[in-house]
Formats: C-alpha cells, sequence, structure tokens
C-alpha cells in the first residue's frame, strides 16, 4: 500500500458530513454582523454582536473554513454519541522493519511525519509493545476542527485501501503493511501502550461536547470583547468629549492668537510709524544744528583769524609807534634847527632872486615844497585818497597816514630835481621815486598828488 504524501486527501464533505449536526457558524457571522451594524440597535447590543463577529472572524477562522465538512452531526440519543480522543490523535500499527529500533526513533518519527504530511500532523511518537511483535505510533494533529477534518481524512485513507481498524482486528488477514485509524474511546481505554499513551496525553469527548465548549469559550470571549468594546466606547466617548473641549480651546487660542498677532501688528506698524517720524525730525534738527554750528565755527575762526591779526599787528604797530615818535620827536629837533637854516637859507634866496630874473617864482616853489616837507600833511585829503583802497581797516588807514606823515618830516628824503630851461632853473617831481612810485602803486594817484 502506497502511503506517499503526494496522493490527494480522499475525505469527502460527505463523509464528515454523515458525522456531524447542523451548525450554521456561517449565518451565526451573518447575523452578528447585521446585528453589529444595524443604526437602530443599542450600543450594548450592537457591541455584544460585534464582538461575536469579531471572535467568528479571527479565533474561529478555520473553524469557519471547514464548516461545510462540519455543517452535519448525526443525531444520537444522549450518551451514545461517539467519542474522540482530543487532541485529535492517529494511530498507526505494523511499523516497517527499517522503522524499528530504538536507536532509529527520531530519524523514524521524521520519516513517518513527512510520509503523511498531506495530512498536516503535528506530532508523531513511536511506541513498542513488549508483548506483541507489533509496534504503534501515534500520529498527533492540530486541535482545532482542522485537525478533525485531517484526522478523519488520515482514517479514511487507510479503510478504502482496507488498512483500516477493521481490517487490523482481523488477524487473519493482516497484511505487511501500515495500519491505521483515528483514535477512540476503546483506543483510549485500551491496555496496550497506546491506551497508556492516549490516557497519559488527551481525553474523550464527543463533537457536542467540543462545540458546547466552543460555544461556552465564545460566550466568554463574546463577554469579554463586549465589555472591551463597551470600555472602549465609553473610553471614546471621554475622548471625543475631551477632543471636543480641547477642539473649542484650541479655537479661542487661536482667535485670540489672530487677534494678539493683529494687534502686535498694529503696534508694530505704529511705533515703525513714529520712529520713522522721530527718525525724520531728528535728522533734519541735527542736520539745522550742524549748519549753525558750522555757520558759528566759521564766524568764530574768522573773528579769530582777526583778534589774531588785530593781536599781531596791534602790538607791532604799539611798539612801532613808539619807536617812531620818538624818533620823530628828535627828527622834529633836527627840523627844527633846519627850518631856521631853511629860512636864513630862504632870505639869502630871496636876495639872489632879486638880483637874478624869474628867482621869484622858483622861490615860491620852493616854499610849497618846503611847508610838505616840514610835515603839514593834508591828513583829512590823503585819507580818503586811501579810503577807497582800504574801505573797512580804519586802523591800517590811520597807520598809513602817520606813516606818510613821517616821511615828509625826513630832511633826506628829497623826491625833487632841479632842470634849467630857457636859461631858467626850475624843480620837479622825481617820478622814478621810490617810494613815490610804491605809494601810487599802492594807494593811487591822487594820495600821491596829495604828498607832493
Amino acid at each position: 500500500m502506497d502511503h506517499s504524501s503526494s496522493e490527494e486527501s480522499d475525505v469527502s464533505d460527505s463523509d464528515i458530513g454523515k458525522k456531524k449536526q447542523d451548525y450554521s457558524s456561517k449565518d451565526l457571522l451573518q447575523h452578528a454582523s447585521g446585528v453589529g451594524a444595524a443604526s437602530k440597535r443599542k450600543a450594548k447590543v450592537k457591541a455584544t454582536h460585534l464582538a461575536l463577529a469579531h471572535y467568528l472572524k479571527v479565533d474561529l477562522a478555520g473553524s469557519l473554513e471547514s464548516s461545510p465538512q462540519l455543517a452535519t452531526v448525526e443525531h444520537q440519543p444522549p450518551g451514545s454519541e461517539e467519542k474522540y480522543v482530543w487532541p485529535w490523535m492517529g494511530i498507526l500499527v505494523n511499523l516497517p522493519t527499517e522503522l524499528k529500533g530504538k536507536g532509529f526513533v527520531g530519524e523514524s518519527e521524521e520519516r513517518l511525519r513527512a510520509q503523511f504530511s498531506r495530512f498536516k500532523p503535528l506530532q508523531v511518537t513511536i511506541l513498542w509493545n513488549s508483548t506483541d511483535d507489533a509496534d504503534y505510533a501515534i500520529v498527533k494533529f492540530a486541535e482545532n476542527w482542522n485537525g478533525m477534518k485531517d484526522a478523519l481524512a488520515f482514517e479514511k485513507h487507510f479503510n478504502v485501501e482496507r488498512y483500516g481498524k477493521t481490517d487490523w482486528n482481523k488477524r487473519s488477514c493482516r497484511r505487511d503493511d501500515l495500519y491505521g485509524w483515528v483514535a477512540r474511546s476503546d483506543d483510549y481505554n485500551s491496555l496496550e501502550p497506546t491506551g497508556k499513551y492516549l490516557r497519559k496525553n488527551g481525553e474523550l469527548k464527543g463533537v457536542c461536547d467540543l462545540e458546547h465548549e466552543g460555544q461556552r469559550k465564545m460566550g466568554r470571549h463574546v463577554g469579554y470583547y463586549a465589555r472591551q468594546i463597551e470600555e472602549k466606547n465609553k473610553y471614546l466617548e471621554e475622548l471625543k468629549l475631551m477632543n471636543n473641549q480641547n477642539g473649542l480651546k484650541l479655537e479661542r487660542m487661536m482667535e485670540e492668537k489672530d487677534q494678539l498677532f493683529e494687534e502686535h501688528n498694529r503696534n508694530i506698524i505704529e511705533l515703525q510709524q513714529h520712529a520713522c517720524k522721530d527718525s525724520k525730525r531728528i535728522i533734519d534738527e541735527n542736520l539745522k544744528l550742524y549748519e549753525e554750528l558750522q555757520a558759528k565755527k566759521h564766524e568764530i575762526d574768522r573773528r579769530c583769524k582777526e583778534l589774531n591779526y588785530l593781536a599781531t599787528n596791534t602790538n607791532i604797530d604799539r611798539g612801532k609807534l613808539v619807536a617812531e615818535k620818538e624818533k620823530n620827536a628828535k627828527e622834529n629837533e633836527l627840523l627844527n634847527l633846519a627850518n631856521l637854516k631853511q629860512k636864513e637859507a630862504d632870505e639869502e634866496l630871496l636876495r639872489l632872486v632879486e638880483k637874478h630874473k624869474g628867482l621869484e617864482k622858483m622861490a615860491g616853489v620852493r616854499s610849497i615844497i618846503g611847508v610838505k616837507r616840514m610835515g603839514e600833511l593834508d591828513q583829512k585829503a590823503f585819507y580818503n585818497a586811501c579810503k577807497n583802497k582800504m574801505p573797512n581797516d580804519k586802523l591800517k588807514l590811520a597807520l598809513v597816514c602817520s606813516k606818510w606823515e613821517d616821511e615828509l618830516t625826513k630832511p633826506e628824503w628829497h623826491p625833487f630835481k632841479v632842470i634849467e630851461t630857457a636859461g631858467q632853473t626850475k624843480e620837479i617831481i622825481k617820478e622814478d621815486d621810490g617810494k613815490l612810485q610804491a605809494l601810487r602803486a599802492q594807494y593811487g594817484d591822487e594820495a600821491c598828488n596829495v604828498v607832493v
């Protein structure tokens, strides 16, 4: 008999359905989902049904997937329901010779598990019977409804090939190959090694017991999830309330922030405007003060220059004036003596003029020149003549008048020369005299004419 894992399972929905009663898990899921989504239901009812739907979808997903195979169970009288070892277990007997021996236990178990891998076994455990030549192996399946489906498929695989439990019990017809079936109550109560192992690692349960237990567990889960949903809903309502309150607070804060922002902007604009006005006013005032300061500075500089000039010239001119006065006093004495001598010479000259023709006219000219030489400068006429050259400097004009008055008193300065014309002598001004040329160049012809 070939037990390769490449073969497909021969268990049909009808074979499993013969042992099941009607149990509409999908209908229950549809009902729970519909009530949970209904808008007119109370919150607690909706929460309970939503929890049930969640449990059916998540926790019992395997059972829902296999629900067509587990949908019906035979109706049996109470106490006569067939019991299975749970968790679901299968029994293998008459192991091949190459799988026997304690030294190859691990390898043999893995080979058997790989051989029946299409039935999704979780574990394979090999047992030995000391009183019998036959060896046993226990195949453990998943604890859910899918595990039961795989166990029944495992059993059907052997029954189809007539290697099932019934065939094994017919000792006269045994063949050298594996026999297998699903562990039930008679195997559980057996005194063989399989019975000891099953009693130690499992318990007897009927399908109805498992369904009732599943329903009780489902009820506990539904109640738990209902409480959880109720608590979550309550917490959600609290969060919504807090969110609404925080939303109102945030809205008020945003309004206050906008108001503060607008007020701040207004204040900034006003401050900027005031700052611009103040800056312009300060700049204008500074410019005005700067101009006034510069004007006053120029005025002070000018006055300082004038004062320095006046102070310097005044000190120089005062000392010079004193010296000149002393010198003039001495020269006046000499002039007085010279005047006396001049008068004597004039008298002598008059006598000589009487003797010579034309002497009277020359004597008149000499008398005029002599008067000027004696220091009789027409100061008013000389002042008016020089005023055009120095209109605002009265002190300097006075000094110039005093200087030329002193010059006229000097006997050594004689800017005249005598010429003879037509037998007559005539005295004229020396045009090339240095002092007269300097006077004419500095103060003009009018001032020069006043002097000579």
